[in-house]
């Protein structure tokens, strides 16, 4: 899953 940074660090850890 590619995400921009900023989010991937938000979003990552509910994703993960």
């Amino acid at each position: 899953m590619l995400k921009l940074g900023a989010v991937d660090s938000n979003q990552d850890r509910r994703i993960k």
